[in-house]
């Protein structure tokens, strides 16, 4: 003769919803508990574990003969989803870290490197000659060529660029000594 679990089980396991609203409203309390032992008493991952255990049950539910053997069952199926829902945390959080870390740290790094190399190159540009920055701001800042920049000092256009070579050759070595960052070359 057949108990009220076999009953139970066998109707959950054929998918008669009335039966398995039944199961629930019997057995959460029990997968409640042990949920709650692999979660480590967080309430909403419990029952997020809960949850997971019971579209299990739906879509596999064993006939069972006994209560006995429906608590062994729900223990093994709450333990897997608990252990399941876990690695997939622990996986989502690996990748957040990572993500997080590939875009945070280097902008970060690269944007306060950026910052102190500004810095420096006003600071070595306020101590340029009057005569050397002028030079420096008709070529790069206004994009004067050449001729232009030759004519307006009265020298020719290949003093101008043995000026300029000089003045930036000077600032290039000045920033490798401090930096030696192989991207100023």
């Amino acid at each position: 003769m057949p108990t009220d679990t076999e009953n139970l089980t066998r109707a959950v396991a054929s998918g008669d919803t009335g039966a398995f609203a039944l199961f629930y409203e019997q057995w959460f309390d029990y997968m409640f508990s042990i949920a709650r032992r692999y979660a480590g008493d967080d309430e909403s991952l419990s029952l997020d574990v809960v949850h997971d255990a019971c579209c299990r049950l739906i879509r596999g539910m064993k006939p069972l003969p006994g209560e006995q053997a429906l608590r062994a069952y729900l223990a093994v199926v709450v333990r897997s989803a608990a252990r399941d829902l876990m690695r997939r945390e622990k996986r989502r959080l690996l990748r957040e870290l990572r993500h997080t870390r590939r875009e945070t740290t280097p902008r970060e790094n690269h944007r306060r490197d950026l910052q102190q190399k500004l810095h420096w190159l006003n600071r070595e540009l306020d101590s340029l000659s009057e005569q050397s920055l002028h030079l420096l701001l008709m070529r790069y800042r206004f994009g004067w060529t050449l001729k232009r920049i030759g004519e307006t000092l009265g020298i020719s256009a290949g003093a101008a660029d043995g000026r300029l070579a000089r003045v930036t050759a000077e600032l290039r070595r000045k920033a490798l000594e401090k930096f030696d960052d192989e991207n100023l070359t």
